[in-house]
């Protein structure tokens, strides 16, 4: 498809999604669930199947909660798919590159999602603390306390870092380090 005419598509795609989610939370005995994109032809069947079982997979190895319905269209989930191919390596790497940060506990939960936010928002405390919806002091204070709790500088290696905290939104515990 060329110009806009995939947007109807596009839109019914998001709509079937939100449908799938919604009664898959309606029922106690739902089990996970990757949804791939709709392509067109055997080829596009393939892609999208391929698409469905990595975001199962993300799906199986993050779920804390119990099952989840995931698509390969939300924002991060077909990269950390392909990053965590082996979620024991991922745990490793993430491990690596966030150390003391990749500690599973509420307070280092707390730094990991303000990090990730100041990070996406182009590394502005303010409009990290608007996301968060909190002051731009606590926002510059938790930065602080997570590069000091990772034991180096963001700047030298941010890819890599922003990528781990990808999988630790995605993967959750299953890529974190226990508490000690």
């Amino acid at each position: 498809m060329t110009g806009w005419g995939w947007l109807p598509y596009k839109a019914a795609a998001a709509d079937a999604v939100k449908k799938i989610r919604a009664f898959a939370a309606g029922r106690h005995d739902s089990p996970s669930i990757g949804i791939g994109m709709t392509a067109a032809g055997v080829d596009g069947f393939r892609r999208s199947h391929h698409q469905a079982l990595m975001a199962r997979s993300v799906a199986v190895a993050g779920s804390e909660q119990g099952p989840t319905v995931l698509a390969a269209s939300d924002p991060g989930l077909s990269m950390a798919a392909l990053l965590a191919a082996d979620v024991g390596k991922a745990r490793e790497w993430v491990a690596d590159t966030l150390g003391d940060l990749a500690g599973h506990n509420e307070n280092d939960a707390r730094l990991r999602e303000t990090l990730w936010v100041y990070l996406r928002c182009g590394c502005s405390y303010k409009l990290a603390a608007e996301e968060l919806i909190l002051h731009f002091n606590t926002v510059r204070y938790r930065v602080g306390r997570a590069v000091a709790r990772r034991g180096r500088r963001i700047d030298d290696d941010r890819l890599d870092v922003e990528a781990a905290l990808l999988l630790c939104q995605w993967y959750g515990t299953a890529v974190l380090q226990p508490s000690r």
